[in-house]
């Protein structure tokens, strides 16, 4: 027989174990259902494209359990990725929690289109129509996103640093800032082994001068004749095999010599992961400090 003080201490660790497991039961679920972010899997008819476009929309903790209204980041991925590559190569979404959750940023939606080959310009498929015709409207019906220019940015990788270069020049009234990384926006052409070579976009055979009308280079002195700015984030590997840090160098001199507000990093790496993460990484939170 046990001795009764024996008995009595057991039962009081019994209690204390017993509350603790409740507790931590009762937060994780608080923790758990209530306050997780998420990557929705959405897509939507589009006239433009004439079939379903698939799209991953990043929705902040909190999102479901309010009724705040939030910026929007439109974040391209490169030539013949597709929706799934920022989720799936560049760990977004533990990023995103944990510049939110420590105060870096402010909540934010995150939507990433499927774009293909088509470098986010009208070639074969009215890929640039569609996202600003279609694609922008669609979210702001759909989630609670801030309507507005000062609640709106662009960033890409390689071909979608290429195409949110071009948006941040030919479209200053959506956008308040631009996030490229490795972004492939060569001058004056693209060399031999760049896939931009070979995408329809640009004609086959490719056009160099259909190339230079789309690229920032034939919108630059569009762009400075009215009073908007885009104000630009550029990230560019040291060993990058296309030699962008060479063409991002010169974009960012070019703005510079306008006074135009940009930033500039040369980071160790190449054409990877590495660079683009790495880029977005260093980037949001100057890109965020212009948000309204």
């Amino acid at each position: 027989m046990l001795p009764c003080c024996l008995i009595i201490s057991n039962r009081r660790e019994l209690i204390v174990r017993t509350v603790f497991t409740l507790f931590l039961v009762l937060n994780l679920s608080f923790v758990t259902f209530g306050h997780c972010s998420e990557i929705q899997k959405r897509s939507f008819q589009s006239k433009f494209l004439n079939r379903m476009w698939p799209h991953r929309v990043y929705v902040p903790t909190g999102y479901e359990e309010g009724n705040s209204h939030y910026p929007v980041l439109y974040l391209f991925h490169g030539n013949g990725g597709n929706e799934k590559s920022w989720t799936e190569n560049g760990q977004l979404q533990k990023l995103i929690d944990s510049y939110i959750e420590n105060g870096t940023i402010k909540p934010l939606l995150i939507v990433m289109p499927s774009a293909f080959v088509s470098w986010y310009v009208d070639g074969e498929e009215k890929k640039e129509s569609a996202i600003i015709k279609e694609l922008i409207p669609w979210v702001e019906k759909e989630y609670r996103a801030k309507p507005q220019r000062s609640s709106r940015l662009v960033a890409g990788l390689s071909a979608g640093g290429f195409g949110a270069c071009r948006y941040a020049f030919a479209y200053p009234e959506l956008f308040c800032s631009a996030g490229l990384f490795a972004p492939a926006i060569y001058n004056p052409v693209p060399p031999p082994h760049s896939s931009a070579r070979k995408a329809r976009a640009f004609h086959q055979p490719f056009s160099a001068k259909r190339w230079r009308q789309l690229n920032y280079t034939g919108l630059f002195k569009q762009y400075f004749q009215q009073e908007l700015r885009v104000p630009m984030f550029i990230v560019s590997g040291d060993d990058d095999h296309f030699n962008i840090e060479i063409h991002s160098l010169a974009l960012y001199e070019k703005l510079r010599r306008k006074g135009h507000p940009a930033q500039l990093r040369i980071i160790d790496g190449g054409h990877e992961w590495k660079v683009y993460f790495g880029g977005l990484k260093m980037a949001l939170p100057w890109l965020m400090s212009f948000v309204d």
